[in-house]
């Protein structure tokens, strides 16, 4: 089972207490999914595509007073999947009403004005129109509607709940989407899906301590090459000034520190600096090395202009 369907599942678990949140978390679905709308001739149904929905659209229904039927059928496009639809038999009278009072006229754009009624909203309509990428993967959830009144009514929603929620039109449909890590886990939390965020929680974890040991591993390597190309350069000095003009030549402080780079290629300046007598520090062996240099420079140089082999 994918992440998102395993969230779809979780929120299907979750059962509004009060009576004006089970309307709003109604009203969302029958925005999403109702096959007439108010006025229209029949009993108001909605058809939908799993039957964990179906059971609690089923059960709020029935706590709300209505008498209902559910049918199993084959779905439209994939007869091997089944599709389910809620029928009210009894009851519809005050039904449109009392999904009208929690959100306003259905095929408007408002939503619930109480906090805990547009959580309802929000998990309503995050069941009918709604996917979730695994946050292994990336980080991405949407809803996808056919009316733009429906992906407004989200949109506000969120807003209410002091989410950012985008639009875009994707393929005919009008995509509300989050795509900001925070922002994803605050919906889901705003909608009751904990077990879900504690998973998305755990991703990343995992993937902040993955990232911070690649920066230091790449940090720690490129010091790594940095050292080793330096030094390599510092052997080339010596050896051009061991050729040239020999290393009893230097100053004691400078031939020391040549004789000991030769012995410890590939040592970095703070080592160099406790292997001397008297120990030195980081910035004096880096000192006398930029004098090794510049006297290996000036030797090439030299070299060059008398047409002898040799450079650094």
């Amino acid at each position: 089972m994918s992440f998102g369907k395993e969230v779809r599942a979780e929120l299907a678990r979750v059962y509004p207490g009060r009576p004006c949140c089970r309307a709003a978390e109604l009203a969302a679905v029958f925005r999403c999914e109702a096959e007439a709308g108010p006025g229209r001739i029949g009993a108001p149904a909605v058809a939908v595509g799993h039957a964990a929905l179906a059971r609690k659209v089923y059960q709020l229904l029935r706590q709300s007073g209505c008498e209902t039927g559910l049918e199993i059928r084959k779905g439209d496009r994939r007869p091997q999947r089944r599709a389910y639809r809620v029928e009210v038999q009894a009851g519809a009278e005050r039904l449109w009403p009392m999904l009208e009072e929690a959100c306003g006229p259905l095929e408007g754009d408002g939503v619930p004005q109480k906090t805990c009624c547009l959580r309802a909203y929000l998990r309503g309509a995050f069941l009918c129109r709604g996917s979730l990428s695994s946050p292994e993967k990336g980080y991405h959830l949407e809803f996808r509607f056919e009316r733009e009144a429906v992906a407004a009514s989200v949109v506000r929603a969120l807003a209410a709940l002091g989410l950012e929620g985008r639009r875009t039109r994707r393929r005919g449909a009008h995509v509300v989407y989050l795509k900001d890590s925070e922002q994803i886990v605050e919906a889901l939390k705003e909608m009751g899906a904990r077990k879900a965020i504690f998973e998305m929680e755990n991703v990343r974890i995992v993937k902040g301590m993955r990232n911070r040991v690649n920066r230091l591993v790449n940090s720690e390597t490129a010091n790594v090459e940095k050292t080793v190309n330096a030094a390599l350069a510092q052997l080339e000095a010596i050896r051009i000034i061991d050729e040239q003009v020999g290393l009893d030549s230097l100053p004691l402080p400078l031939r020391s520190l040549a004789r000991l780079r030769l012995q410890h290629p590939y040592a970095s300046l703070r080592e160099l600096g406790e292997l001397l007598t008297p120990k030195v520090s980081k910035s004096g062996v880096s000192y006398r090395m930029n004098q090794l240099m510049d006297r290996a420079r000036k030797l090439a140089e030299a070299g060059a202009r008398r047409g002898a082999p040799g450079g650094i």
